[in-house]
């Protein structure tokens, strides 16, 4: 195990330790830190709001960028306690569910659920309650890392999740689970290998988007329901379950990953400040386009 490894995993051990509410006032710090050290975080943040909230103004851009910040900070802190503590803990933190019977609609229909969880809030939280409740496949990208990939893997297998690797053999544990009716769960907005996605409009940007969800759709009937993990101010998690846009169900893949990206699009709306916007969702380009996030 490399230093970096063996202090990643410490840290992750002493921020467990905390009471969630401390843990929280180190991610405000944390953000708040990103915000005026000016980091590289800030200004993927600034340029994404840029291009994906144009309408906001300069003063409601820049507001809402540190308010993310401060988000991401809090789910950057909260991965000791997530990761480590035990599921039932995990589960306690769960104050209200909102539209759980348009999942528990979708399962009853029989044809497999994908639950689309985009990086809203702290979507680790998710993993425990589709594990427990519904024995979930979730796929699932190692870090290069070995000894953080067990952590990782440990963590995320509480609770009957069962973990599908990005790779040919997890795409094919995930259609079986939907053949035999069973729920998987995708983190749909990040950027997949140019074979695995086309260019679709993301907030009206051009943005390689997969193609996962609409291939399993097309090949077993699977109804599509967008989850997302509020963080409470006071404590806590909200779950919400959303109907995805009826146009990813379209056999057209290019207007089903449309529907993809409109269903992300309406959860990220509803929660902008929780939205992970200090990713680089348009690192990659269509054929001719400057970069996006050219800056030092």
């Amino acid at each position: 195990m490399s230093l970096k490894d063996r202090a990643i995993i410490i840290l992750l051990t002493l921020l467990a330790k905390l009471p969630l509410s401390l843990n929280r006032r180190l991610g405000i710090l944390l953000g708040e830190g990103l915000w005026f050290s000016r980091s590289r975080s800030r200004k993927v943040t600034e340029k994404n709001l840029q291009l994906c909230l144009p309408h906001l103004m300069a003063t409601e851009q820049a507001d809402l960028a540190r308010r993310s910040l401060r988000e991401f900070g809090k789910t950057m802190t909260e991965m000791g306690a997530v990761w480590l503590w035990p599921a039932p803990r995990i589960m306690a933190l769960i104050r209200k569910f909102h539209g759980r019977e348009i999942l528990e609609d979708s399962v009853e229909q029989q044809h497999g659920v994908i639950v689309l969880a985009p990086h809203i809030g702290n979507w680790e939280v998710l993993g425990p309650f589709l594990g427990r409740e519904y024995a979930a496949t979730v796929l699932y990208q190692p870090p290069k890392s070995a000894a953080l990939d067990a952590l990782i893997l440990g963590a995320r297998s509480r609770n009957g999740l069962q973990m599908a690797p990005t790779n040919r053999r997890g795409v094919l544990v995930m259609l079986k689970t939907l053949q035999q009716g069973g729920v998987v769960g995708i983190l749909p907005d990040q950027v997949p290998a140019p074979e695995s996605g086309l260019f679709v409009p993301y907030f009206g940007v051009p943005a390689l988007t997969m193609t996962l969800v609409s291939s399993l759709v097309k090949k077993t009937s699977a109804r599509v329901v967008c989850a997302y993990a509020q963080r409470l101010p006071r404590g806590g998690f909200d779950i919400f379950f959303e109907p995805a846009d009826e146009a990813i169900y379209d056999a057209d893949v290019a207007r089903s990953l449309l529907g993809l990206n409109r269903s992300i699009e309406m959860c990220v709306r509803k929660l902008p400040e929780q939205y992970q916007w200090e990713y680089k969702r348009f690192k990659k380009r269509p054929e001719g386009e400057d970069p996006v996030y050219n800056f030092s």
